[in-house]
């Protein structure tokens, strides 16, 4: 029938929107308006992950050179809770004001709490000064994946997790083999190495 010949030849709405969808491409993320934003978050969890399996990796060499092994888990527990309990405050300062201003004060909390890490002179002060970073990374997290789903246009939401689970497969790519570089001169004689 008549009717039944125009409900064939009537396009489907979804593949047009699919259709949308593939021809945008990796615009939404990379273009000229979001560009900056997403190398930015891109970049913040880059460091975060890498920071992490830098002192996986001489966590060792601290604990022989400032002693305090009993306290050799609080490092890196400290940390992760301070992750888990920054997550509800980093979403809600995002939805309150918005991701740049809590973005750019949590990596400003990051940094500072890596470089007190780094001049901490003994392990208790080293587990409670890996709170802070650990505070800032949890929360530079979720304030990526609330940007993303805020700040990006529906068609480009989709492909939000690729990058962000890119930064982690990159980093566990390299680090082995800049770990390799790095530990003949972490171990020479008299030097003491640094700490994260």
């Amino acid at each position: 029938s008549a009717p039944l010949a125009r409900l064939r030849r009537a396009p489907d709405p979804r593949g047009d929107r699919k259709a949308a969808h593939l021809a945008l491409g990796w615009r939404p993320l990379l273009g000229e308006v979001r560009g900056r934003l997403t190398i930015g978050i891109l970049l913040g969890e880059f460091v975060a992950a890498v920071q992490s399996s830098v002192v996986a990796s001489i966590m060792p060499a601290v604990a022989h050179d400032i002693g305090g092994i009993q306290f050799y888990g609080l490092v890196f527990s400290g940390y992760a809770l301070a992750s888990i309990a920054a997550t509800p405050n980093a979403g809600q300062a995002a939805d309150r004001q918005g991701p740049a201003r809590p973005f750019t004060l949590m990596i400003a909390i990051f940094a500072a709490g890596t470089l007190l890490a780094g001049f901490a002179p003994s392990m208790p002060l080293l587990a409670a000064a890996r709170v802070i970073p650990g505070w800032g990374g949890g929360a530079l997290s979720t304030i990526a994946y609330g940007a993303f789903s805020k700040a990006y246009p529906e068609a480009g939401r989709s492909r939000t997790p690729a990058p962000l689970t890119a930064m982690s497969t990159i980093h566990g790519l390299l680090w082995p083999r800049a770990r390799a570089v790095r530990a003949p001169t972490l171990a020479r004689p008299g030097r003491r190495p640094p700490r994260h």
